[in-house]
């Protein structure tokens, strides 16, 4: 192989990341808003961007699973949920960061609240 051709190979998986980094984003922002296409899209570009060294290990994350899985069929039955749980070591850090990560605090209870207004 020619060295122009590993060159070659290498800029292709470098431009991969930031496509593949952005679908990785997808479903955590979509379990936690309620946005359009495009501004789904979006948000998950401008986080795959800004939170890189994250969407490059989702990334490698999510392509030794699928290598995995087309080695071996055993994988599927339980590889997607181990996924989504190392996912969350990466991507609940930059939801807390922004804002919408999850909480683990109880909700103040307003039934009080509300039944004193309808009064």
């Amino acid at each position: 192989m020619s060295p122009s051709a590993g060159a070659a190979g290498a800029a292709y998986y470098v431009a991969l990341v930031l496509p593949l980094g952005a679908a990785c984003w997808v479903f955590p922002i979509l379990s936690r808003c309620e946005l359009g296409f495009g501004a789904l899209n979006k948000t998950a570009l401008t986080l795959a961007v800004g939170h890189l060294p994250s969407t490059v290990i989702l990334v490698l994350m999510t392509a030794e699973l699928a290598r995995l899985s087309v080695r071996w069929l055993f994988p599927l039955a339980f590889m997607p949920a181990v996924l989504m749980l190392l996912w969350s070591l990466f991507t609940e850090p930059a939801f807390k960061k922004h804002g919408a990560g999850i909480s683990t605090e109880s909700e103040p209870d307003t039934s009080a609240d509300n039944a004193e207004s309808s009064e």
